[in-house]
């Protein structure tokens, strides 16, 4: 069932990208980006997949379950493979959409497709 979160453009990759499901992808490449947030302007993790337009922005759960998986230095996530997951979370203003990454190394083989946004690239 698409989500209405679908229908609001983003510069980032948001949860209703997975449509309820897990999706494994490979990293292309991570820079460290200024952005601002509800919270203020900050620099923040923004991770690249191969074959999707728009990037994820990164907090501290996320990069530490990377890490966890591949080691701390994120040179050597280039390459890699993660699976992403949307989940709920509490934030101050109430329950919000995100995306973590599953603790696991993904198998081998295994892929699912982020879906395509309404005006956009996934």
């Amino acid at each position: 069932m698409p989500h209405w979160r679908a229908l609001v453009d983003s510069r980032f990759l948001n949860h209703a990208a997975l449509d309820g499901k897990d999706c494994t992808v490979t990293i292309k490449s991570i820079k460290l980006a200024m952005v601002e947030t509800n919270t203020g302007k900050g620099n923040k993790a923004h991770l690249f997949f191969e074959g999707k337009e728009k990037p994820m922005l990164c907090g501290v759960t996320v990069l530490a379950a990377i890490a966890g998986m591949y080691g701390d230095d994120y040179n050597g996530w280039i390459g890699k493979r993660v699976t992403l997951y949307p989940t709920i979370i509490e934030t101050r203003t109430g329950p919000t959409g995100t995306i973590r990454i599953r603790p696991k190394i993904p198998a081998e083989g295994s892929k699912s497709p982020i879906r395509r946004e309404p005006g956009g690239e996934g």
